[in-house]
């Protein structure tokens, strides 16, 4: 898609003649073979063949109604589009490089909101806020990397073929928590420590404890059997 035109030393200017018409046909190219002048125009004097202007950047279908601008020589440029053949659909386009800057706020509104980037999508914020009533995320990868996270929720739940967390510093704080493992559980660590204020109670229907060097079991009363 051209919507720029190509300006050297050479270009001449000349006095534009600029009348509407309808959008008759468009060129259909491989980039390589695109031409300056890819559209059919037709206007109340002739049919013209035109080149999209740098200022359209709503995408030309057949059918609609659009300013144009001709030269002495005949040269036609699309200018704008007035009126859609089809108002529920419209492409904005650009080659190359696009900004939009402003300098309040900046919204985007719709029913459906689609970010599709074929290379890379950045994200740059001091301060990111997230609002949604239910959010899916798939992706195959995916890396995380804060100085500090908190997570709030009233109901999490983690569904994962496997999962392995490796921090330096892990601190969880729970109200209560319960897990339920199917298969097999295993826990490895230099040291353990673990402080109930309550009552501790361990079921299983086979219990076995083993110490290399020491097992020390201090209560006021120890009940066995």
């Amino acid at each position: 898609m051209m919507n720029s035109v190509p300006l050297s030393n050479t270009t001449d200017f000349h006095e534009l003649f600029l009348t509407t018409g309808i959008v008759l046909s468009k060129a259909v190219r491989s980039q390589q073979e695109r031409s300056e002048r890819d559209y059919r125009i037709q206007t109340a004097q002739s049919e013209v063949s035109a080149s999209l202007a740098a200022s359209c950047l709503l995408v030309p279908n057949v059918g609609d109604v659009c300013s144009v601008a001709i030269d002495e020589q005949g040269r036609g440029w699309l200018l704008a589009i007035l009126v859609q053949a089809n108002p529920n659909l419209g492409v904005l386009s650009h080659t190359g490089q696009l900004s939009l800057q402003a300098q309040g706020a900046l919204h985007l509104k719709g029913q459906q909101i689609i970010n599709d980037a074929s290379a890379q999508l950045h994200l740059s914020a001091p301060e990111v806020n997230v609002h949604s009533h239910e959010m899916a995320i798939q992706t195959q990868e995916v890396m995380v990397s804060t100085t500090k996270a908190k997570l709030m929720s009233k109901n999490l739940s983690l569904v994962a073929d496997k999962a392995e967390h490796v921090v330096g510093l892990m601190m969880q704080k729970f109200s209560e928590s319960f897990r339920m493992i199917k298969g097999h559980d295993e826990k490895q660590s230099g040291s353990s420590r673990q402080l109930v204020e309550k009552e501790a109670v361990l079921h299983a229907k086979n219990v076995i404890s083993s110490a290399e060097k020491q097992m020390i079991m201090e209560a006021d009363k120890i009940h066995l059997g």
